[in-house]
């Protein structure tokens, strides 16, 4: 005979050990954006006061290494969830949605880690323009996000609701950001790239009596793309464009946390 009370009472104390994990994974999440903008603020200071390489590289990585481990933590947490959920059919909140959760905001965390981790390993020392917006957009986003898991069971949905429409606003923000970067990385220093490598082919070319025509609709001679392709500048906007990308990647899983969080106030509402 199948005890309903004894699993209700099982089911609730689980509920409630996945709603403390989901609250960490929420408040890591602020932390490890806190982390980021540290590292944002700390490159924007170094290069104003023109540190020295090994002290520069050594306040990077101390930051980036607190960020990696609040990534693990995230990690742990994300596991605990979904062993919890894997033994359990009684819940508040459907499994399903239980987990959507978990790996959305799992994916927030190493979005940001991921991020952090590139402009070291990148050696980038000029930041892409607008990082520092993106992460104060980004921060906003995950502000939002932990208090509405943190205050879910007490808010009403028109509450929700105006929480939601605030993280999609600064999510418009964050595409704002992405647009104005990727304009000003892809047009303007990919274009004069271009003409510098291009004018000092051609004057490498011309001392050596080399063809430096350019075909009839416009591409550009072999030896010019290797130069091209092979060109510093080039290589400096490649790997700020993945830093661009990454951080709007985050604003884009922190909306969809905001509307998994919309979904399941719905549907307990609905019950």
């Amino acid at each position: 005979m199948i005890n309903f009370a004894d699993l209700f009472k099982r089911g609730k104390n689980h509920d409630e050990q996945i709603a403390k994990n989901l609250k960490k994974m929420a408040h890591n999440n602020i932390l490890i954006a806190q982390n980021f903008n540290e590292l944002v603020l700390a490159m924007l200071k170094d290069n104003k006061e023109r540190k020295s390489d090994m002290e520069r590289k050594s306040d990077m990585e101390k930051i980036v290494k607190k960020s990696n481990e609040l990534e693990y933590a995230n990690d742990l947490i994300s596991k605990s969830i979904h062993e919890i959920v894997s033994q359990i059919f009684i819940t508040v909140i459907k499994p399903s949605r239980i987990t959507e959760l978990t790996d959305s905001l799992d994916d927030i965390t190493d979005l940001i880690n991921m991020v952090a981790t590139k402009i070291i390993a990148y050696q980038v020392e000029i930041l892409p323009k607008k990082t520092e917006d993106f992460s104060n957009v980004i921060s906003q986003m995950i502000a939002e996000i932990n208090y509405l898991i943190g205050s879910l069971s007490t808010l009403k949905i028109s509450e929700i609701s105006a929480k939601i429409t605030a993280i999609k606003d600064r999510e418009h923000l964050g595409d704002t950001c992405y647009a104005e970067a990727m304009a000003e990385l892809m047009n303007d220093r990919v274009k004069q790239a271009s003409l510098n490598v291009i004018g000092e082919v051609r004057k490498l070319a011309n001392k050596n009596k080399l063809d430096t025509t350019i075909t009839y609709d416009g591409t550009l001679t072999l030896f010019e793309q290797i130069l091209f392709l092979n060109n510093t500048e080039i290589a400096t906007i490649s790997k700020e464009k993945e830093i661009v990308e990454g951080l709007e990647a985050v604003c884009n899983k922190c909306d969809l946390v905001s509307r998994i969080i919309n979904t399941i106030a719905n549907e307990i509402g609905e019950k």
